[in-house]
């Protein structure tokens, strides 16, 4: 397993490698997002004012998907490892895909998480030339209920191939409500991506899908106030947090025997699940505390955590805490 010092550096770098074909890709974004809104599809992509964020509309049925990263519309690229879909969306900023395709149960069923569960691990196992090797999961009550579903299963899987994007994961979620079926998924190539965006993007993408006709999605905001962070992805520093690391360089100056479990920590805070607008519970942001602290007996160390902490509030601003460790930690370390 990578250092942590490695693997922030890896992230870095991924940073900057992308950051060019980010801003080429910002404008066009904004662009592809209006003329498909003005279009006479059933589809429809409506963009924030500053085209980072837009909703996703199928107004077939009535599905609405809202995704951060500037996402574009793009046109369907055949060929023979690929499932048919209906409309494929663009992340620009990590790159990533996301498709969607409706349809009519296929599989014979006692109820509705029995077709969710059957017709996904079919489809599954037509994705990786597997049969049953892949397993599919259930989804929660709390996540069909967040996707007005009456079912819904959930995998994850490496891709025989790249795909003509160079993606080589594909997540899968799938959804059943009254005997139909929407199929969703979010393909990218996982270690070409900055780990950080990407638990961003996955958390946001699993959690932002309502399939109602009787309560269409509205555009939505993805992004909570943070003190730490600026809006996006890509997790930037607001610039009085940038100016904050070189006073916690020294409180950084830990035994290095203990850099590794802090490194593990913060990386764990990095890359969590939950997505960003929901409130960090008191009792979970002493958790993250308590687990810093425990990994050094640096009581410099543990002052520091305790005081910068203090700011969070939300799942946003865990990571933006982390972040702001992570480029102190950095900065100490390789000094």
């Amino acid at each position: 397993m990578l250092g942590f010092l490695a693997r922030t550096a890896i992230r870095t770098g991924t940073r900057v490698a992308v950051h060019g074909i980010m801003e080429q890709q910002r404008a066009s974004a904004r662009q592809y997002a209006a003329a498909v809104a003005a279009a006479n599809t059933p589809f429809s992509i409506v963009p924030d004012a500053t085209g980072e964020t837009a909703l996703f509309l199928d107004k077939r049925i009535g599905l609405g998907h809202a995704l951060p990263g500037y996402p574009r519309p793009l046109g369907i690229v055949p060929g023979p490892n690929e499932p048919p879909c209906d409309a494929l969306v663009a992340v620009a900023e990590l790159p990533a895909g996301v498709r969607y395709l409706t349809g009519p149960a296929i599989v014979h069923a006692t109820d509705a998480m029995d077709l969710a569960l059957k017709q996904a691990q079919l489809y599954v196992d037509t994705r990786t030339a597997t049969r049953g090797v892949v397993p599919v999961s259930p989804a929660n009550a709390a996540q069909c209920a967040t996707y007005s579903v009456h079912a819904a299963a959930l995998a994850e899987y490496p891709l025989p191939v790249p795909d003509a994007f160079g993606a080589t994961h594909e997540e899968l979620i799938f959804l059943v409500r009254s005997g139909h079926t929407a199929v969703v998924t979010l393909r990218y190539a996982r270690d070409a991506i900055d780990p950080v965006a990407l638990a961003s993007f996955r958390s946001i993408a699993r959690a932002s899908l309502t399939w109602d006709p009787l309560r269409p999605a509205t555009p939505p905001r993805l992004w909570p106030e943070s003190s730490y962070l600026a809006p996006g992805l890509g997790s930037q520093l607001h610039p009085h947090r940038q100016a904050q690391v070189p006073y916690l360089v020294p409180a950084m100056a830990v035994d290095p025997g203990e850099r590794e479990a802090i490194g593990d920590v913060i990386d764990a805070m990095l890359t969590g699940d939950a997505p960003p607008w929901l409130g960090a519970p008191p009792g979970e942001i002493d958790q993250w505390a308590t687990r810093l602290t425990h990994a050094s007996s640096s009581p410099g160390f543990a002052q520091m955590v305790r005081t910068v902490i203090a700011d969070v509030r939300t799942i946003r601003d865990v990571r933006g805490f982390a972040v702001l460790l992570s480029a102190a930690a950095q900065a100490a370390w390789t000094s």
